[in-house]
């Protein structure tokens, strides 16, 4: 009898914890994703996809590799070379990329505790009939500093300089898109 009456307010509680459920807390998380700005980026409006012709010193270091990447991922088509361009071609030159540490805080005795990689990269961004837009990206990536493993704060060092390429490139991305939403609008006579 006592298992009987022990299941049942089981199954009522578990059915009062599903009706909550979907009644409070799925449009309290609609409301807070929708309320903060969330919103999934990178997606093209419309069917027509974006191809982009990728300039570059160094095509095959890892800038322009994490670059070309984030612009497939984003859903942009990337030229293997200039000729291939069309008249409706966004063109991205990767002018330069510098990645540097500078000391970010130390320790009582003067050495160094932590350090801050910061990456200093300038892109020119052209979609056809409109202005060139240039532009800074500076990601940056802090870390602290163990005298004892040097070899493992290379390792790091590795590490975040890939991060802060990703980071750039995904800074890359967003801007191409961006830009090519202005597209329509520059081209399309006053």
């Amino acid at each position: 009898m006592a298992l009987a009456v022990f299941t049942e307010n089981l199954r009522m509680l578990s059915r009062h914890s599903a009706v909550l459920f979907v009644r409070l807390v799925m449009p309290g998380a609609v409301l807070l994703l929708c309320g903060c700005g969330f919103h999934r980026h990178g997606h093209i409006r419309g069917g027509k996809t974006i191809s982009v012709s990728l300039t570059t010193t160094d095509p095959y270091g890892p800038y322009a590799r994490a670059v070309r990447r984030e612009l497939r991922l984003d859903g942009i088509e990337v030229m293997r070379n200039g000729s291939d361009a069309t008249p409706e071609t966004v063109r991205v030159d990767l002018i330069s990329s510098r990645v540097g540490s500078d000391t970010a805080s130390v320790f009582i005795n003067g050495s160094t505790a932590e350090y801050e990689m910061v990456m200093d990269a300038r892109v020119s961004i052209t979609a056809p009939g409109c202005s060139t837009v240039s532009v800074s990206i500076r990601p940056h990536k802090s870390y602290i500093n163990y005298t004892s493993g040097a070899l493992a704060v290379d390792a790091a060092k590795e590490v975040y300089t890939e991060e802060m390429y990703q980071q750039a490139a995904m800074m890359i991305s967003r801007r191409v898109l961006a830009i090519w939403d202005k597209h329509n609008t520059c081209r399309q006579p006053s």
